[in-house]
């Protein structure tokens, strides 16, 4: 009985006989699955925006640690009670202030720049 199963020929045999049919196939199987891969649409992700707010504030001539005590602590201050705000980050230099205000992920920036606005008036 084994005897008849040796002989006969295997669909696999091919490709020991033939290396190269074997390597040229397996390139096509990926060339092929890599063209599918750039062709699938991606619209099972959601839309994710990142927003920031940015106050620029120039004081020209005092001195960085006046500018930071009176002019970006205070921003900061107002900036971090704002809602939607997830951080915020500022810069200070010799007659300059720099706030970010860096927004929760999908946070309407339009609401957001609104109670910043109305807040920073009232300081």
């Amino acid at each position: 009985m084994s005897a008849l199963h040796e002989n006969k020929p295997s669909v696999m045999d091919i490709f020991v006989n033939r290396p190269v049919l074997a390597i040229v196939l397996s390139l096509l199987i990926i060339l092929a699955g890599l063209n599918a891969a750039k062709q699938i649409s991606v619209q099972q992700y959601p839309k994710i925006e990142s927003a920031s707010l940015v106050i620029n504030t120039v004081y020209t001539g005092a001195a960085a640690d006046v500018v930071k005590g009176y002019v970006t602590e205070p921003i900061e201050r107002v900036a971090s009670t704002v809602p939607g705000v997830d951080y915020v980050d500022s810069v200070t230099t010799s007659g300059l202030s720099k706030v970010t205000a860096w927004l929760d992920l999908n946070h309407n920036t339009t609401d957001a720049l609104a109670e910043l606005t109305t807040r920073l008036n009232q300081i």
